[in-house]
């Protein structure tokens, strides 16, 4: 089990007849472990996708500049494609398509939407794949629209993906599991060490504020939009 202050921490314990808390897990250490917070797997996938969210912000951000031929940080937009490829792609959809969809699948829970859900992982397999050749190709007047087509498409594509997942997905999930999200969290904690190792989570997010500083993203408050005259 995860103990160090980057990594996927899950403390579990069982509910005892006098009525204990079950603690079923978090990231790192914080306050809401303090307050006996119940977090659970879903949720911990739930929270992963906060970090496609970022960088399809900065891919919505960039969009214009891009296709206006304005300068544009190309070992940055490589480097978000690359945390989706290694934390998403190789650790967050597998665990997906591993210990979530074939538990649907086998309750006879939302079947059809789970066969959209694995298209659209291998689709956004493809998608990443020819954005990460086409940025080491070199930035220019004639791939700046084709890139921006293709952020573009993921970016809404993910967007619809996740906010399935976070609101029909995980809820069936832990339906189905019941008390089970104990031994649920020790295998995605297992999977986390076979594929990325400890702390991917923390290793992602830093990737991800790297990208927003080099494209001048990174402070909230340049997203609130301005008060209007009452």
């Amino acid at each position: 089990m995860h103990t160090s202050a980057g990594g996927r921490r899950r403390f579990v314990a069982g509910l005892a007849a006098g009525g204990a808390t079950a603690l079923l897990g978090c990231h790192g250490a914080g306050e809401s472990e303090a307050r006996g917070a119940i977090i659970t797997p879903g949720e911990d996938l739930m929270g992963e996708h906060g970090i496609v969210r970022r960088i399809m912000v900065v891919w919505t951000e960039i969009d214009g500049p891009l296709r206006r031929g304005e300068p544009i940080d190309a070992s940055a937009l490589a480097s978000s494609v690359d945390v989706l490829q290694w934390f998403i792609e190789r650790y967050h959809e597998r665990v997906e398509e591993e210990q979530v969809f074939p538990r649907l699948e086998h309750a006879g829970r939302e079947v059809a939407l789970v066969h959209t859900l694995r298209a659209q992982h291998e689709i956004g397999r493809a998608v990443t794949r020819e954005l990460s050749e086409r940025i080491a190709a070199g930035i220019d007047e004639t791939t700046r629209a084709p890139i921006a087509d293709r952020l573009g498409d993921h970016a809404r594509m993910y967007a619809a993906h996740a906010s399935r997942e976070d609101t029909i997905v995980f809820p069936a999930l832990r339906d189905i599991v019941g008390d089970g999200w104990a031994e649920l969290g020790e295998q995605f904690d297992q999977h986390e060490d076979r594929t990325i190792g400890e702390g991917g989570l923390a290793r992602a997010l830093a990737q991800v504020e790297a990208v927003e500083r080099a494209f001048g993203l990174s402070d909230l408050a340049t997203f609130t939009p301005p008060r209007r005259p009452a």
